[in-house]
């Protein structure tokens, strides 16, 4: 036997007189509810311990929903608590100082930028627009241009929460020309601020929360020109992002909102061109099973080490405030990702000086591993 499928139009009315509504209607909420059970389950689950050894992963759980969802840190530390105090004492092997320690140690990691850096919600690459050059550059001096320019970066990436301290490293000013700067743009309604509460540790200390900052989005035209920034460059190369986004300006904007001192330094800077170290640089690749692998260049006769790279191995807290502190660093450009991003590099006479002035305990093993004159030599 043969059969044969042909494809036609049906009429709307005989359809509906083949398949009732109520068929249809319950066919629809059951593919909706099919949905919501494959989508990510984006609740917070407070049910009570079935076994132990789940204690952890639980209250760890906790504090990364409601970090995510905005709440501050007293808050998440009285989620965790109120749940663990509900808990079967039988089913926690821990005394309640290490779980409070604990609790301290999960809510200082939600609380860091290292947390907020690994958030799914981060944009890795921003864009800004000629709008948002313009409305950088109306700020009323320098200092405040350039903390206008870390904001903007921070909150399009999605982050908002960031010390005075952490503003003085990054663009290179005193903490008094910060704090002023920043309520001046406050008043100027440029930005706006939610002051960070305070918030008592297990071991009866106070601390701060960081202030949160928002930068209203400016409209932007269709034919305008845009710049496109990472978080990770503007941290590293500051003064080389704030350039790349004034250029977005027109020269009688440029006129317009600096001064000729601002002009002629902006201007010298950018043309300082980086160096390709990859291209014009002798490579020399160091591996470690400890350490992982790092490219060291020669130079011009001269050896550089990637200073972030090598602090990063020391395992230290804020590597970062070193490298932005390091005078004698100099800058080439490298490959980061899909652009070309300024790095800092040292010489071999200036990393073993940073590396005997630091307390680590990782600095003999570094100054082993990559001052090891027998071993350049044998690449060589």
């Amino acid at each position: 036997m043969t059969y044969l499928l042909r494809i036609q139009q049906i009429p709307g009315a005989l359809l509906q007189e083949i398949i009732p509504n109520d068929l249809a209607h319950a066919a629809y909420e059951e593919l909706k509810g099919s949905k919501r059970k494959r989508g990510k389950n984006t609740g917070i689950s407070t049910d009570p311990l079935t076994e132990t050894g789940t204690r952890h992963n639980q209250m760890r759980s906790i504090a990364v929903y409601l970090r995510t969802q905005g709440h501050s840190r007293e808050a998440c530390r009285k989620a965790m608590l109120e749940w663990y105090e509900a808990q079967d004492p039988a089913l926690i092997r821990s005394d309640r100082e290490t779980v409070l320690h604990d609790m301290e140690e999960m809510l200082d990691w939600v609380f860091s930028e290292r947390f907020e850096l690994r958030t799914s919600g981060l944009r890795k690459q921003i864009s800004l627009s000629s709008a948002d050059a313009r409305m950088i550059a109306s700020a009323a001096c320098r200092s405040q241009k350039r903390i206008l320019f870390l904001l903007t970066v921070l909150c399009r990436s999605g982050l908002s929460a960031i010390s005075y301290i952490e503003i003085v490293q990054l663009i290179g000013t005193s903490r008094n020309a910060v704090a002023n700067s920043i309520l001046n743009l406050l008043a100027s309604g440029k930005i706006q601020r939610h002051i960070g509460g305070h918030y008592l540790t297990a071991d009866g200390h106070y601390g701060t929360e960081r202030n949160q900052y928002t930068v209203p989005l400016c409209k932007q035209k269709r034919d305008e020109s845009t710049a496109e920034f990472s978080l990770g460059e503007v941290k590293e190369n500051f003064d080389a992002s704030y350039i790349r986004c004034m250029e977005l300006l027109t020269d009688q904007e440029k006129r317009q909102y600096f001064s000729p001192k601002e002009s002629a330094e902006m201007k010298g800077a950018a043309e300082e061109a980086l160096i390709r170290i990859d291209l014009e640089g002798q490579p020399h690749v160091f591996q470690n099973d400890a350490y992982g692998t790092l490219v060291a260049y020669e130079y011009n006769g001269v050896r550089y080490y990637p200073l972030l790279d090598v602090v990063k191995c020391l395992k230290v807290n804020q590597p970062r405030t070193i490298v932005q502190r390091c005078k004698e660093k100099k800058l080439f450009a490298i490959p980061a990702g899909r652009q070309i991003a300024g790095k800092g590099f040292v010489d071999a006479a200036c990393l073993r000086g940073i590396l005997e002035r630091s307390k680590s305990t990782e600095k003999q093993p570094l100054m082993d591993w990559l001052l090891n004159e027998e071993e350049w030599k044998n690449e060589k």
